[in-house]
């Protein structure tokens, strides 16, 4: 989850297998301390680990669990500022980027591929113009502009 958050690259569905683990874990410490598989100590000690209890948000000592936690979250906030109408033009930039990062790892790019891509940010960035100027040109012409 850390490179997706310095890279900002990636989408919803991406962040769906992190908030199932996560849960996950939270049922089988409550389960397993429900079952009496472990002492009470270790239970105690796992469940502090999970649940993050006294421990500021952004503490060294948090637990692993507690900083992916704590990533899921911010990674979650950032992507509940987009507006349902751009989420498709999102997840299509990320895989653009996806691709794009693949292709970099190659040691010679192939020129059409890259041209594909290429081809398609100019198409995003073109919807993207005109979606934003066609709209402040009629809002123009409707206050006398």
């Amino acid at each position: 989850m850390l490179h997706m958050s310095e890279t900002g690259a990636y989408t919803q569905e991406m962040l769906e297998p992190f908030s199932e683990r996560l849960a996950n874990l939270k049922e089988i410490m409550k389960r397993d301390s429900a079952d009496g598989k472990h002492p009470e100590p270790i239970v105690r000690l796992m469940s502090k680990k999970l649940e993050g209890v006294g421990m500021s948000p952004r503490s060294p000592t948090m637990s692993y669990t507690e900083k992916q936690e704590r990533q899921y979250n911010d990674l979650q906030a950032s992507l509940s500022v987009l507006s349902v109408e751009l989420v498709p033009l999102h997840q299509k930039i990320v895989a653009l980027r996806k691709e794009l990062s693949v292709m970099s790892a190659e040691p010679k790019i192939n020129k059409a591929e890259f041209r594909n891509i290429l081809e398609e940010l100019r198409k995003i960035d073109q919807y993207v113009y005109h979606s934003h100027y066609s709209t402040r040109a009629d809002e123009q012409e409707t206050s006398g502009w």
